[in-house]
């Protein structure tokens, strides 16, 4: 339904959330599952088919992940003015670490 679609197309900038082993983009994305999952329930929408096990769509072989990326940025916060991660609070106040 388009109304679902669109509130779990919103995304937090500041991250989402994870509730019930489930990644939630933002607020509104959680609450588009709950609404979905009601309709499942009264039979307003069907439940997609779940793929067979035999192709279930993933690498049978796995790939080690890197190291690096964006874990060392976990501790920024979104800058209203720079619009990166790069807020910290450092002696109570907030300072962007992007000149």
């Amino acid at each position: 339904m388009f109304i679902l679609e669109e509130l779990q197309g919103i995304f937090d900038p500041n991250g989402g959330t994870f509730k019930e082993g489930k990644y939630y983009h933002s607020f509104y994305a959680e609450i588009a599952d709950v609404i979905e999952r009601f309709f499942f329930d009264v039979g307003i929408l069907e439940r997609p088919d779940i793929m067979p096990i035999e192709d279930n769509g993933l690498q049978k072989n796995i790939v080690p992940a890197k190291e690096e990326g964006n874990s060392g940025n976990i501790e920024f916060r979104i800058c209203n003015e720079c619009n990166n991660r790069t807020l910290k609070t450092e002696n109570g106040c907030d300072i962007c670490m992007d000149p």
